[in-house]
């Protein structure tokens, strides 16, 4: 993606993808995330914002880990899931 800066076409290249870096649960394990740059123009007003790529993925390791590390610290306990009804 390039942007124009000014009147004298100026530019500067934009990756359309990036890595952050995030950890779902506080003091939990971190992990990286892809993200797409997006924007749109709308009557002269640039907006910009990112999309993360599959959030859900890194959710799930990080809940099946954070279960795991429960289990280990306490075995007498029964860990059940659930699915809340939509």
């Amino acid at each position: 993606m390039t942007l124009l800066l000014n009147e004298k076409k100026s530019s500067v290249e934009v990756p359309e993808e990036f890595t952050i870096g995030v950890a779902p649960f506080h003091n939990g394990d971190k992990y990286e995330l892809k993200a797409r740059l997006r924007y749109r123009i709308h009557e002269g007003q640039l907006t910009i914002w990112y999309q993360l790529i599959e959030p859900e993925q890194v959710i799930e390791d990080d809940f099946k880990g954070v279960c795991q590390e429960i289990a280990e610290a306490l075995p007498e306990l029964q860990l059940l899931e659930a699915e809340l009804p939509r």
